[in-house]
């Protein structure tokens, strides 16, 4: 049985390819993990390869409107992060050369809402 925050989790991964693939983004995997990490979405556009890590918050009124998300992705998942996404670009040889950034999808989900704020090169 999945928990109320993988839930949430999986809900905001969705909204987020949604919202990169009517972007004009290609989504090319998702969810790829590693023991020691995990990237929720990798991406392209023209010109590169995108890592993207989604963050989603449900909240229950206007003043958690103030937190978020993104402010919870910390250096040690920063290294987790860029650490898998390495491994995914020599596991992909036609990635080899390519140009690559980090990207942050954070999205809060409020009442019948939902706002979404794509932080490009996020780190």
């Amino acid at each position: 049985m999945k928990t109320r925050r993988k839930i949430i989790g999986d809900r905001g991964e969705d909204i987020a390819k949604w919202y990169l693939t009517k972007n004009g983004f290609r989504v090319i995997d998702t969810n790829y993990s590693r023991p020691w990490g995990e990237v929720d979405i990798i991406a392209t556009n023209e010109t590169s390869i995108i890592f993207i890590e989604v963050k989603t918050r449900q909240v229950r009124n206007d003043r958690d409107l103030r937190e978020r998300p993104d402010t919870s992705v910390g250096t040690k998942k920063i290294r987790r992060i860029v650490r898998t996404a390495e491994s995914y670009i020599r596991q992909t040889r036609n990635c080899l050369g390519a140009n690559y950034r980090f990207d942050v999808i954070s999205i809060i989900i409020h009442k019948n809402s939902v706002l979404i704020r794509h932080i490009i090169h996020a780190f």
